[in-house]
């Protein structure tokens, strides 16, 4: 049989006319089911949480403006709903309560030396969040402290991305732009 891709819903989260849509994430990587939303990081510096109604359609549920620069990267945190992170290219990496997004409930201004360009939460290990950045740096945080990474190391090229292992909860793996590809462990 023949199978279809068929838009169901578009939506624009962007503040300013020419404003692009830089990363998504849904609130539910972990799939415990409950309400559906994504997040959207734009180049204006805002983010969005959008909810996706039963139908299709999409509903902007909060917008704000979380950087002064490019928002490159937005994550959910895989424990928690109502905790988003963002990174931008003013190098800082920020945790938002969704609930009332008017300041950032944590921030790292200091680690990261360039632009942050990957966040991704862990969806085995509680409290565990990496970071890639233009500086050639992965960064691990535990999110009860966020003002400093708890481990880190140089990988010789911008992180452009980072994913968790679905398995191995130890392994991580990166695109370090013009140093190839990465697998580091980390010992939790």
């Amino acid at each position: 049989g023949t199978r279809t891709l068929q838009l169901a819903s578009q939506f624009q989260c962007g503040t300013e006319p020419g404003a692009l849509a830089l990363s998504l994430d849904w609130n539910d990587r972990r799939g415990q089911g409950g309400e559906v939303a994504a997040a959207v990081s734009v180049s204006d510096g805002s983010l969005c949480v959008v909810d996706l109604r039963p139908d299709g359609s999409l509903c902007l549920s909060r917008r704000w403006q979380a950087h002064d620069m490019e928002a490159w990267i937005t994550a959910w945190d895989c424990f928690s709903r109502a905790v988003l992170y963002s990174g931008a290219d003013d190098g800082v990496l920020k945790a938002w309560d969704t609930r009332d997004p008017s300041l950032p409930t944590a921030k790292d201004t200091k680690s990261h030396l360039a632009g942050v360009c990957c966040i991704q939460s862990h969806a085995a290990v509680e409290h565990c969040v990496v970071t890639g950045s233009y500086d050639e740096t992965i960064r691990v945080y535990d999110t009860r402290q966020l003002r400093r990474p708890v481990a880190e190391h140089a990988v010789g090229g911008g992180v452009w991305r980072v994913k968790w292992h679905p398995g191995d909860p130890s392994l991580l793996t990166a695109a370090c732009m013009h140093a190839g590809f990465a697998v580091l462990r980390y010992d939790h």
